[in-house]
């Protein structure tokens, strides 16, 4: 009989052990997965995740009492049976025995099956609760009380980072390729990014006079190569509207080129350069356009952005047949093994993502491209063939047009997070 109590009282310490394991090891992941279930078990699963403290109070009070029990029986029996010379022995291989049927072994297999174990003791994880209701009401009470004492940030929360992180992990066990690793990084940071980090600058912008006629303007449009071109009045501060190339090709089929561009032409909509892409593209989406002039804090024209652009963010450099060929934005350089070719206009975020090292989110450098991050490092503008070095790294000015960089080579080193 008292054999018979004792194998039941370690039984009952390893369950306890691998509960508070299982509890314990269960990520974000585990528990959207017992909410979106509709088992009694799969929803008091999610609830324990969701109140781990709640969880470790009951369970280290029944393994406790598990043990204490256990412990008394067996040198009680010892005592009975062999006299008290072998309540050291007793105790001894107790020890090891409750290690490792009670302990260690349970804790390892609930690493493993975590989730399965988590959703079988649920209801009698409840159960539990109701019964020891006094004494856990008075644990938890006392240690949060302890806790207050030595309050630090909570470890376990959710974060950008550890979802790229998490990223990482699912291609290294070969549950996503590089490819779909990259479009995951960048979704995550598309919400992120602001419109004057993906726009094309107002010095790249082909606009057309609003006075001019339908016919001067279709052989310049047509040349230009752009279906959507803004319109200006006076000077390009003053955008008045935007001339598709579709209603450009219906007038001259209906021979009315020569009106007004202003006649054909569309309502601009404007944004301001901080607008977030996520935004930007619910307009796009919901109010069916395409291109939107982008305004600078001061209410100046600053540049324009399309669909394109905002969808390029996701899915990389999308080309049409008669688009030229721009290359990647990143590039190794040629027999040279750790030196890159990067152009100047590439998004800061993206070198994060590629080169692995972290923009803080409260960083005014995390909206920027690589051109006006090493702009706001210098103070200055810079010259063909002078080294900028940052602490991601050291970048090398290549080329300029005028007063702007265009490419740069980089040497990635060892980046620290600012202090």
């Amino acid at each position: 009989m008292e054999i018979a109590a004792i194998v039941v009282l370690l039984i009952l310490s390893g369950i306890f052990s691998a509960t508070e394991t299982a509890y314990t090891s269960l990520s974000v992941i585990d528990q959207k997965m017992f909410e979106s279930k509709r088992s009694k078990s799969a929803k008091l699963a999610w609830k324990f995740s969701k109140n781990c403290d709640l969880v470790l109070t009951t369970v280290l009070i029944c393994n406790n009492l598990t043990n204490i029990t256990l412990s008394a029986l067996v040198t009680s029996m010892t005592i009975s049976k062999w006299g008290n010379g072998y309540v050291g022995l007793a105790t001894g291989i107790l020890t090891i025995v409750l290690l490792t049927f009670g302990e260690i072994t349970p804790k390892q297999i609930a690493l493993h099956n975590g989730r399965g174990i988590a959703l079988a003791m649920a209801i009698p994880l409840e159960v539990l609760t109701i019964l020891l209701f006094p004494f856990i009401w008075l644990f938890r009470n006392l240690s949060k009380f302890i806790n207050f004492l030595f309050k630090n940030s909570d470890g376990k929360k959710l974060t950008t980072e550890s979802l790229i992180h998490l990223t990482d992990a699912a291609e290294d066990e070969g549950v996503v390729d590089q490819y779909e690793k990259g479009l995951m990084h960048r979704a995550i940071h598309f919400s992120e990014t602001q419109a004057k980090t993906i726009m094309t600058h107002r010095t790249e912008v082909f606009c057309l006079k609003d006075t001019i006629t339908l016919n001067e303007a279709f052989p310049k449009m047509v040349e230009s190569g752009f279906s959507r071109v803004p319109l200006y009045h006076g000077s390009q501060e003053n955008i008045t509207g935007v001339l598709l190339l579709k209603d450009l090709l219906k007038a001259q089929v209906g021979h009315t080129g020569n009106i007004k561009v202003t006649k054909l032409s569309k309502t601009p909509h404007f944004v301001p350069e901080q607008m977030h892409i996520d935004d930007l593209f619910f307009q796009f989406k919901h109010q069916k356009m395409n291109m939107a002039i982008v305004l600078d804090e001061y209410g100046g024209f600053s540049g324009v952005i399309t669909m394109e652009d905002v969808v390029e963010q996701l899915f990389g450099e999308i080309y049409d047949e008669h688009e030229a060929h721009q290359g990647e934005l990143i590039t190794e350089k040629c027999h040279e093994e750790g030196v890159f070719i990067v152009q100047a206009e590439t998004p800061l975020q993206m070198l994060a993502d590629k080169f692995e090292f972290t923009i803080s989110d409260d960083d005014e450098e995390s909206d920027s491209t690589v051109a006006g991050y090493l702009l706001n490092q210098t103070g200055d503008i810079p010259h063909t063939g002078e080294i900028i070095d940052t602490r991601f790294g050291l970048f090398k000015v290549l080329s300029m047009t005028k007063n702007r960089m265009d490419t740069l080579e980089y040497r990635p080193g060892n980046p620290q997070e600012e202090e």
